[in-house]
């Protein structure tokens, strides 16, 4: 799926279809819970953490080659040619999964809750709407708020119902529901801030940086290596410390960049500064956290459980850019986003920092209190 949305992206030739090719691109990704999966099932239980470092190290090297490959492409040709570049590695890389696959049984018997899944996905989509329109449009607002609870409550009277449902509540139970919680919030701060740096970066003087395309890739550059270095590192540092203890640090982290983007955002250096300390604290979390799903989900439910965690963390991370697109919108300054606007973007990113502390802390009681060796 992913494979055929990057070959016929570059031909579209209005925002509707990039629309519907981005979607299928994203069904393509929503098969990552299964490399996380694999490594549950290819590594010793006192290796898992590493394993799971080195992916979050895959993801950086990634953004590292496409952020510098990337911008540079746009820069030069445009960014039809960002999508005819990477059509044939998607290729190549297709057929390599396939001839290296693992080979394992399939249980056939096993449903998919479609309508389940249609549900959710209008609870997501028209909670986003709702968040989008509310500075333009309030009854459209509202009522877009009222299909996506009414959706969601539907949902979860289904899934509680149905033999095979889409999401199992079983997997939220102890020490899991603190720590998907934390993965929602840090998708959002993380989308939130994404979001904002290329707008604060390409603005010109006095409503931004007055940047090119290639000063926004390199004001990212420096989160993207760090990410890649201190991605099996911190595999290693939470087999050695525990993935609490790496995860209060990464999170005290992460809030210390948070509020370095609140207070010196006036330069692309400080930007620069501000996104790598942030890197560091993220690399920790995300070690931390996948490994205490892998170690504590139910064997049973690990695919399951994979799976949720990768849809919760999407969940936050949609809902980042809208927020900061609210904010934006509704600090406009002569069709630019005001020294306000970034302001209160950041200050949430502080304060939704400072819950996580407070869920990492619960976390930790709850991983005490039943005796869970993460």
């Amino acid at each position: 799926m992913y494979t055929t949305g990057v070959s016929i992206g570059g031909f579209v030739d209005n925002i509707y279809l990039l629309l519907v090719i981005r979607g299928i691109q994203g069904l393509g990704i929503a098969m990552f819970p299964i490399a996380l999966n694999i490594v549950r099932g290819e590594f010793p239980r006192d290796k898992i953490a590493i394993g799971q470092g080195f992916i979050t190290s895959m993801f950086a090297a990634g953004t590292v080659i496409g952020l510098l490959i990337g911008a540079n492409i746009i820069h030069l040709y445009g960014w039809r040619f960002t999508y005819f570049s990477i059509a044939p590695i998607a290729v190549i890389l297709t057929i390599l999964i396939y001839r290296l696959r693992i080979r394992e049984e399939v249980n056939n018997n096993n449903s998919i809750d479609y309508l389940g899944a249609l549900t959710l996905a209008i609870a997501i989509g028209s909670f986003l709407l709702a968040l989008t329109y509310i500075d333009e449009n309030h009854n459209l607002s509202l009522t877009l708020a009222f299909i996506s609870i009414s959706a969601f409550i539907s949902f979860i009277i289904r899934e509680k119902r149905v033999k095979e449902p889409l999401v199992n509540f079983i997997i939220f139970k102890g020490a899991l529901l603190p720590a998907n919680i934390i993965v929602m919030l840090v998708g959002f701060c993380m989308f939130l801030i994404f979001q904002t740096i290329p707008i604060l970066v390409d603005a010109p003087k006095p409503y931004g940086l007055e940047g090119s395309i290639l000063d926004i890739a390199y004001t990212q550059l420096p989160f993207a290596i760090i990410l890649l270095i201190f991605g099996p590192t911190s595999g290693f540092i939470v087999t050695r410390i525990g993935s609490i203890k790496a995860i209060i640090t990464g999170i005290g982290i992460v809030t210390l960049g948070f509020i370095s983007l609140l207070t010196l955002h006036n330069s692309i250096n400080t930007l620069t500064l501000g996104l790598a300390i942030i890197a560091v604290g993220l690399a920790l979390i995300n070690v931390g956290i996948t490994n205490i799903i892998a170690l504590v989900t139910d064997r049973r439910y690990l695919g399951i459980g994979f799976g949720m965690h990768t849809l919760i963390r999407v969940i936050g991370s949609s809902t980042g850019p809208v927020v900061a697109g609210v904010f934006m919108q509704i600090g406009l300054d002569n069709g630019y986003p005001s020294s306000i606007a970034y302001n209160n973007i950041f200050l949430t990113a502080v304060i939704v920092s400072f819950i996580m502390i407070a869920l990492s802390i619960k976390l930790r009681s709850i991983v005490i209190r039943d005796n869970n060796k993460v």
